[in-house]
Order: structure tokens, then sequence, then C-alpha cells
């Protein structure tokens, strides 16, 4: 993703690797102390640009989402965001607000 990045002119100082979180609550919930405002773009596939808008929301981020187009969707990413959805507004509830 970091070359991905760089390749589209965003500078290498700006760009905040992160390898401690393995779900996207997890992602954005660690990135919230390291952001200088609420305003975010996240770059993630199209197919996952639900549940990580509605993740950021919930804690108070005004997220743009920035999907590269790819060449194809395997179905199972399909399959598991119809999933991973709903599991995630439940989840989200039981979760305070930031």
């Amino acid at each position: 993703m970091r070359d991905l990045l760089v390749a589209a002119k965003v500078p290498a100082s700006a760009i905040l690797p992160k390898d401690q979180s393995t779900t996207t609550l997890e992602n954005i919930r660690n990135a919230l102390p390291l952001l200088p405002g609420r305003d975010v773009i996240i770059v993630t596939d199209r197919y996952h640009a639900k549940r990580a808008r509605m993740v950021a929301t919930h804690f108070g981020l005004r997220a743009t989402m920035d999907c590269p187009a790819p060449d194809s969707w395997p179905i199972r990413h399909h399959i598991r965001e119809t999933l991973a959805l709903p599991a995630y507004a439940i989840r989200l509830r039981r979760i305070p607000r930031s």
C-alpha cells in the first residue's frame, strides 16, 4: 500500500504504516491518536469501503473514501463484506463513540 501511495505522489512523511491491527475496527481505533483532525481519507478496496466508513463515522471521523479500481473482485470478498457489515453494526453499538 505504501508503494501505491508514494507512486500516487503522497509524501512519504504523510504515510503512517500500521502493522498492529488485524481488523478494520482495530485499525481505525489505533489510528485515532495519530490523527491531527477528524477529516481523513481512507484508501481501501471498493467492496470494503462501506464497512471502513461505518467504523470511521462511529469514531467521529469525517471520512472520504479513495478506492483504486481493482482488476477483479473475488466473490469471497463480497460474501465476507455482506456478512461483516451487519456484524460490525452490532459490534459498534457496544463500543463507546470517541
